[in-house]
């Protein structure tokens, strides 16, 4: 192999690295049962609280949760929100309250990974 063989065969394998590396992923864990069938909505239609829940009567479904892929993502706040309320929707949440976030240790750098968490509601 010479070595601009094996320079292209390096380059590639950290171009793949770094593509999989990027990039956030999405996940919703059910904890209560919901007061009716839950039914996928536009992002759009799923209300977004961030002090206090709302004053309806609702069941608190479950947990959203949108983490980082890697140190080397930086998610805005208001992008965390949009994929929050993404994932809530296609689970068929009414509402988010959303949480803090938490921050882990990160492999390559001190910024560290950082998870968006939400609390799915359905109305009753």
């Amino acid at each position: 192999m010479t070595r601009m063989a094996g320079f292209r065969g390096t380059s590639v394998w950290a171009v793949g690295l770094v593509a999989v590396a990027c990039g956030t992923t999405s996940s919703f864990v059910q904890n209560n049962s919901p007061p009716h069938a839950m039914v996928a909505r536009s992002p759009d239609e799923v209300e977004v609280h961030t002090v206090q829940p709302p004053a309806r009567d609702f069941v608190d479904v479950g947990v959203v949760e949108v983490q980082e892929r890697s140190d080397f993502v930086f998610t805005r706040p208001a992008e965390a929100v949009a994929l929050l309320r993404s994932e809530a929707a296609r689970h068929g949440c009414d509402s988010i309250v959303v949480h803090t976030e938490t921050q882990s240790p990160g492999l390559f750098s001190s910024a560290g990974v950082r998870t968006f968490r939400a609390t799915c509601i359905v109305y009753r």
